[in-house]
């Protein structure tokens, strides 16, 4: 844990803040377990999955969003899903689009935090020597 407060230290200096949290890694052999529990579980509260769909706008009415307009990409039909509740989750490939429907709308949005994140994988002996480097800068 000191180490980690040295780390810290010479990173406020530089004007970047560290941030320290434990890592859970999942891992590849474990993955599809987890995505069936979760495919399973939203089955069992009657959610349904669509693939090959894409969502092309949002359906507003008196000012609440009331469902999404889709197209099938397989069989190039157009049709709306309504909702008592939607939720937009496109991932940093769709944030413009997002930007776009909300100006669209009219929907007030506000900028948030980025978090920026760095995985590495190395052999231990590797990281031990990277460690002791950075301990000695």
């Amino acid at each position: 844990m000191d180490e980690i407060k040295k780390l810290q230290a010479k990173a406020e200096k530089n004007n970047l803040h560290l941030v320290s949290f434990p890592i859970r890694h999942l891992g590849t052999e474990k993955a599809h377990i987890l995505y069936g529990k979760i495919e399973k579980y939203l089955e069992e509260h009657d959610i349904n999955m669509m693939f090959e769909t894409e969502v092309k706008d949002v359906i507003i009415e008196n000012s609440e969003i009331k469902g999404v307009k889709i197209h099938n990409l397989k069989d190039k039909t157009d049709s709306e899903l309504y909702a008592s509740k939607v939720v937009l989750a496109v991932g940093r490939k769709g944030a413009s689009w997002l930007s776009d429907i909300c100006i669209k709308h009219g929907i007030e949005t506000k900028l948030g935090s980025v978090d920026i994140g760095i995985r590495y994988e190395l052999p231990d002996k590797v990281m031990l020597l990277a460690q002791k480097y950075m301990t000695m800068v």
